[in-house]
């Protein structure tokens, strides 16, 4: 299931954190953002989009082709949904077993960006767990 939680209500940003297990269960996340600011921010956990196919032992996706091709994968799954991704950078904190994951800024505003996956994930594969 998703679920988005909306961290401040307060704050014109809405910042919510999204629990996808598939890019098709992001409806809720798109109804979340088309009822308040027009802006997101989400995750992207690749170890859930990858497949298991893609997974090492440890649940950690460790191909950077399959980063690549999730990170595309979203984009275009938002683009297709009617909103555009304005930020897509790697989150400087690694998951417990080694996964890393990504943080992608959603808006209803038209902007046109052209992202460098692989700089990107190597960008990501640069941090490592504390």
């Amino acid at each position: 299931t998703t679920r988005v939680v909306k961290l401040d209500p307060t704050n014109p940003f809405d910042v919510c954190k999204a629990e996808v297990v598939a890019r098709k269960q992001i409806h809720e996340l798109i109804t979340f953002l088309k009822e308040n600011s027009g802006q997101v921010l989400c995750l992207i956990k690749p170890q859930f989009e990858a497949g298991k196919q893609a997974l090492n032992k440890h649940g950690v996706v460790k191909d950077k082709k399959e980063h690549i091709k999730v990170l595309k994968d979203m984009v275009s799954f938002v683009e297709a949904q009617g909103y555009y991704v304005k930020h897509l950078q790697p989150s400087s904190i690694v998951g417990r077993d080694g996964n890393h994951e990504y943080v992608m800024h959603v808006v209803s505003q038209p902007c046109h960006n052209v992202f460098h996956y692989e700089k990107l994930v190597n960008e990501a594969n640069s941090y490592v767990r504390r």
